[in-house]
Protein backbone atom coordinates (compact mmCIF):
# COMPACT_ATOMS: atom_id res chain seq x y z
CA UNK A 1 0.00 0.00 0.00
CA UNK A 2 2.51 2.78 1.30
CA UNK A 3 4.49 1.96 -2.43
CA UNK A 4 1.06 2.63 -3.77
CA UNK A 5 0.78 5.59 -2.50
CA UNK A 6 4.51 6.85 -3.10
CA UNK A 7 4.24 6.15 -6.70
CA UNK A 8 0.78 8.14 -7.19
CA UNK A 9 1.43 11.32 -4.66
CA UNK A 10 4.99 11.49 -3.60
CA UNK A 11 5.88 12.87 -7.31
CA UNK A 12 3.82 15.94 -8.62
CA UNK A 13 4.68 14.74 -12.04
CA UNK A 14 3.36 11.15 -11.53
CA UNK A 15 0.18 12.67 -9.93
CA UNK A 16 -0.05 15.44 -12.42
CA UNK A 17 0.22 12.31 -15.24
CA UNK A 18 -2.48 9.66 -13.83
CA UNK A 19 -4.77 12.76 -13.28
CA UNK A 20 -4.29 13.82 -16.74
CA UNK A 21 -4.98 10.11 -17.83
CA UNK A 22 -8.15 9.89 -15.82
CA UNK A 23 -10.19 10.63 -19.08
CA UNK A 24 -8.68 8.67 -21.67
CA UNK A 25 -5.59 7.52 -23.54
CA UNK A 26 -2.75 10.18 -24.25
CA UNK A 27 0.76 10.15 -26.71
CA UNK A 28 3.72 11.28 -24.85
CA UNK A 29 3.33 14.42 -27.17
CA UNK A 30 0.02 15.15 -25.21
CA UNK A 31 1.47 14.34 -22.32
CA UNK A 32 4.47 16.84 -22.17
CA UNK A 33 2.34 19.75 -23.59
CA UNK A 34 -0.30 19.47 -20.92
CA UNK A 35 1.88 19.02 -17.92
CA UNK A 36 4.82 21.26 -19.40
CA UNK A 37 7.53 18.62 -19.26
CA UNK A 38 10.08 17.22 -21.58
CA UNK A 39 10.64 13.74 -22.13
CA UNK A 40 13.83 13.22 -20.12
CA UNK A 41 11.80 14.65 -17.12
CA UNK A 42 8.78 12.52 -17.42
CA UNK A 43 9.77 8.78 -19.12
CA UNK A 44 11.14 7.44 -15.41
CA UNK A 45 7.95 8.73 -14.06
CA UNK A 46 6.18 7.00 -16.98
CA UNK A 47 8.21 4.06 -15.89
CA UNK A 48 7.64 3.86 -12.15
CA UNK A 49 3.71 4.11 -12.61
CA UNK A 50 3.95 0.86 -15.54
CA UNK A 51 6.04 -0.94 -13.06
CA UNK A 52 3.50 -0.84 -10.78
CA UNK A 53 0.69 -1.60 -13.08
CA UNK A 54 -1.00 1.77 -12.76
CA UNK A 55 -0.69 3.06 -16.30
CA UNK A 56 0.01 0.86 -19.65
CA UNK A 57 1.36 1.89 -22.96
CA UNK A 58 -0.08 0.17 -25.98
CA UNK A 59 1.49 1.30 -29.14
CA UNK A 60 2.32 5.30 -29.05
CA UNK A 61 -0.46 5.56 -25.95
CA UNK A 62 -0.82 5.36 -22.36
CA UNK A 63 -3.79 4.64 -20.72
CA UNK A 64 -4.81 3.46 -16.99
CA UNK A 65 -4.93 0.28 -16.41
CA UNK A 66 -8.45 -0.55 -14.69
CA UNK A 67 -6.39 -0.75 -11.53
CA UNK A 68 -5.50 2.46 -12.24
CA UNK A 69 -8.26 3.42 -12.92
CA UNK A 70 -10.10 2.30 -9.68
CA UNK A 71 -7.21 3.99 -7.71
CA UNK A 72 -7.68 7.53 -9.42
CA UNK A 73 -11.64 7.63 -9.35
CA UNK A 74 -12.13 6.33 -6.03
CA UNK A 75 -9.30 7.18 -3.72
CA UNK A 76 -7.14 9.87 -5.41
CA UNK A 77 -9.26 12.05 -7.18
CA UNK A 78 -11.73 12.89 -4.46
CA UNK A 79 -8.81 13.07 -1.86
CA UNK A 80 -7.21 15.71 -4.57
CA UNK A 81 -10.56 17.73 -5.04
CA UNK A 82 -10.84 17.70 -1.32
CA UNK A 83 -7.34 19.20 -0.85
CA UNK A 84 -8.16 21.59 -3.13
CA UNK A 85 -11.36 22.73 -1.64
CA UNK A 86 -10.30 23.28 1.75
CA UNK A 87 -7.45 25.11 0.75
CA UNK A 88 -9.10 27.82 -1.71
CA UNK A 89 -11.57 27.70 1.66
CA UNK A 90 -10.00 27.28 4.13
CA UNK A 91 -10.60 30.30 6.53
CA UNK A 92 -14.33 29.31 5.82
CA UNK A 93 -13.72 25.92 6.87
CA UNK A 94 -11.77 26.83 9.85
CA UNK A 95 -14.43 28.95 11.42
CA UNK A 96 -17.54 26.92 10.95
CA UNK A 97 -19.27 24.34 12.64
CA UNK A 98 -19.49 21.64 9.95
CA UNK A 99 -21.36 18.78 12.71
CA UNK A 100 -24.76 18.55 11.07
CA UNK A 101 -23.27 17.41 7.89
CA UNK A 102 -24.00 13.40 7.87
CA UNK A 103 -20.90 11.32 7.68
CA UNK A 104 -22.24 10.08 4.42
CA UNK A 105 -22.05 13.89 2.82
CA UNK A 106 -18.30 14.75 4.87
CA UNK A 107 -17.01 10.94 2.72
CA UNK A 108 -18.25 13.16 -0.96
CA UNK A 109 -16.71 16.58 0.29
CA UNK A 110 -14.68 16.60 -2.82
CA UNK A 111 -17.90 17.35 -5.09
CA UNK A 112 -18.42 20.54 -3.92
CA UNK A 113 -14.46 21.46 -5.51
CA UNK A 114 -15.64 24.76 -7.48
CA UNK A 115 -17.13 26.56 -4.77
CA UNK A 116 -16.13 29.65 -3.48
CA UNK A 117 -16.80 31.88 -0.25
CA UNK A 118 -19.01 34.94 -1.08
CA UNK A 119 -19.09 38.21 1.38
CA UNK A 120 -22.48 39.82 1.76
CA UNK A 121 -22.01 43.40 3.02
CA UNK A 122 -23.21 43.59 6.80
CA UNK A 123 -24.59 46.64 6.30
CA UNK A 124 -27.58 45.17 4.10
CA UNK A 125 -27.77 41.24 5.77
CA UNK A 126 -31.60 42.03 6.18
CA UNK A 127 -31.79 42.45 2.14
CA UNK A 128 -31.11 39.27 -0.40
CA UNK A 129 -28.31 40.56 -2.22
CA UNK A 130 -28.11 40.60 -6.23
CA UNK A 131 -26.50 37.31 -7.01
CA UNK A 132 -28.65 35.68 -4.49
CA UNK A 133 -32.05 37.25 -6.18
CA UNK A 134 -30.42 36.71 -9.50
CA UNK A 135 -29.93 32.52 -8.77
CA UNK A 136 -33.47 32.10 -7.20
CA UNK A 137 -35.20 34.20 -9.85
CA UNK A 138 -33.78 32.08 -12.68
CA UNK A 139 -34.79 28.75 -11.22
CA UNK A 140 -37.56 26.38 -11.61
CA UNK A 141 -37.13 24.50 -8.34
CA UNK A 142 -35.51 25.99 -4.70
CA UNK A 143 -34.80 24.39 -1.64
CA UNK A 144 -34.29 26.64 1.11
CA UNK A 145 -33.03 25.88 5.08
CA UNK A 146 -33.44 28.84 7.59
CA UNK A 147 -33.11 28.91 11.26
CA UNK A 148 -33.36 32.73 11.43
CA UNK A 149 -35.98 34.84 10.93
CA UNK A 150 -35.39 37.17 8.09
CA UNK A 151 -38.21 39.90 7.48
CA UNK A 152 -37.45 39.99 3.90
CA UNK A 153 -38.49 35.84 3.03
CA UNK A 154 -42.19 36.05 3.47
CA UNK A 155 -42.96 38.47 0.50
CA UNK A 156 -39.78 37.87 -1.26
CA UNK A 157 -40.54 33.81 -1.76
CA UNK A 158 -44.68 33.85 -2.05
CA UNK A 159 -43.27 36.14 -5.02
CA UNK A 160 -41.51 33.49 -6.29
CA UNK A 161 -44.09 30.94 -5.66
CA UNK A 162 -46.34 33.52 -7.78
CA UNK A 163 -44.14 32.53 -10.78
CA UNK A 164 -44.93 28.73 -10.22
CA UNK A 165 -41.78 27.94 -9.17
CA UNK A 166 -41.67 24.86 -7.32
CA UNK A 167 -40.40 25.66 -3.43
CA UNK A 168 -39.63 23.58 -0.06
CA UNK A 169 -38.36 25.38 3.07
CA UNK A 170 -37.06 23.86 6.12
CA UNK A 171 -37.64 26.36 9.00
CA UNK A 172 -37.00 26.07 13.04
CA UNK A 173 -39.82 26.13 15.21
CA UNK A 174 -39.33 29.72 16.72
CA UNK A 175 -38.27 31.24 12.58
CA UNK A 176 -41.62 29.39 11.65
CA UNK A 177 -43.80 30.51 14.63
CA UNK A 178 -42.45 34.32 14.41
CA UNK A 179 -43.34 34.24 10.56
CA UNK A 180 -46.78 32.64 11.00
CA UNK A 181 -47.48 35.37 13.58
CA UNK A 182 -46.22 38.60 12.07
CA UNK A 183 -47.23 37.39 8.13
CA UNK A 184 -49.95 35.38 8.62
CA UNK A 185 -51.68 36.48 5.37
CA UNK A 186 -48.73 36.23 3.66
CA UNK A 187 -47.70 32.74 5.00
CA UNK A 188 -51.33 30.98 4.28
CA UNK A 189 -51.33 32.51 0.39
CA UNK A 190 -48.06 31.11 0.21
CA UNK A 191 -48.84 27.39 1.62
CA UNK A 192 -52.60 27.58 0.13
CA UNK A 193 -50.28 27.62 -3.52
CA UNK A 194 -50.11 23.66 -5.20
CA UNK A 195 -45.92 24.50 -5.57
CA UNK A 196 -45.04 24.94 -2.23
CA UNK A 197 -44.60 23.15 1.05
CA UNK A 198 -43.11 24.06 4.11
CA UNK A 199 -41.45 21.96 6.97
CA UNK A 200 -39.79 22.23 10.70
CA UNK A 201 -36.55 20.60 11.03
CA UNK A 202 -36.59 18.72 14.07
CA UNK A 203 -33.69 19.59 16.10
CA UNK A 204 -30.70 22.17 15.98
CA UNK A 205 -30.66 23.55 12.80
CA UNK A 206 -27.22 25.62 12.64
CA UNK A 207 -26.84 26.39 9.07
CA UNK A 208 -28.96 28.42 6.38
CA UNK A 209 -28.82 26.29 2.48
CA UNK A 210 -30.42 27.06 -0.56
CA UNK A 211 -30.20 24.71 -3.31
CA UNK A 212 -31.86 25.13 -6.95
CA UNK A 213 -31.96 23.56 -10.43
CA UNK A 214 -28.39 25.56 -10.73
CA UNK A 215 -27.12 27.56 -7.80
CA UNK A 216 -25.98 26.05 -4.15
CA UNK A 217 -25.56 28.36 -0.80
CA UNK A 218 -24.35 26.95 2.21
CA UNK A 219 -23.95 28.54 5.36
CA UNK A 220 -22.91 26.81 8.66
CA UNK A 221 -23.14 28.64 12.03
CA UNK A 222 -19.62 29.02 13.47
CA UNK A 223 -18.17 27.05 16.06
CA UNK A 224 -19.90 29.30 18.72
CA UNK A 225 -23.12 28.63 18.14
CA UNK A 226 -23.55 32.04 16.37
CA UNK A 227 -24.91 32.41 12.86
CA UNK A 228 -22.48 33.73 9.97
CA UNK A 229 -24.90 36.76 8.72
CA UNK A 230 -21.72 37.70 5.83
CA UNK A 231 -20.26 34.48 4.43
CA UNK A 232 -21.96 31.84 1.97
CA UNK A 233 -19.88 29.05 0.37
CA UNK A 234 -21.42 29.16 -3.18
CA UNK A 235 -21.24 26.70 -6.51
CA UNK A 236 -23.28 26.30 -9.49
CA UNK A 237 -21.46 22.82 -10.85
CA UNK A 238 -23.87 19.83 -11.29
CA UNK A 239 -21.84 17.91 -8.95
CA UNK A 240 -22.53 20.60 -6.28
CA UNK A 241 -26.31 20.77 -6.83
CA UNK A 242 -26.40 16.97 -6.52
CA UNK A 243 -24.73 17.31 -3.00
CA UNK A 244 -26.69 20.17 -1.83
CA UNK A 245 -29.48 18.19 -2.88
CA UNK A 246 -28.76 14.64 -0.72
CA UNK A 247 -27.91 17.28 1.80
CA UNK A 248 -31.81 18.65 1.99
CA UNK A 249 -33.15 15.65 1.63
CA UNK A 250 -31.39 14.45 4.66
CA UNK A 251 -32.83 17.87 6.52
CA UNK A 252 -35.80 17.17 4.54
CA UNK A 253 -36.32 13.50 6.24
CA UNK A 254 -35.68 14.86 9.65
CA UNK A 255 -38.73 17.57 9.44
CA UNK A 256 -42.68 17.07 9.81
CA UNK A 257 -44.62 19.00 6.99
CA UNK A 258 -47.13 21.78 8.12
Amino acid sequence: MTKLLDALFFSEKRKNLVLFLRDGAKNLTEIKDSLDVKAPAIIPQIRILEEKKIIIQKGKEYFLTDIGQILVDNYMYPIVDTLDLVENNQQFFNIHDLSIIPKTLLKQLHKLKGCRVDQVDPQNMYEPHRLFIENLSSSKQIKGVTPIFNPSYPGLFLQLAKQEKEIILILTPEVYQRTEAEYHNLVKEFLDLNNTQMFIFNDKLNLAMIVTDNYFSFTPFFKDGSYDSQRNLIGTESSIISWGTKFFNYLLNNSNKI
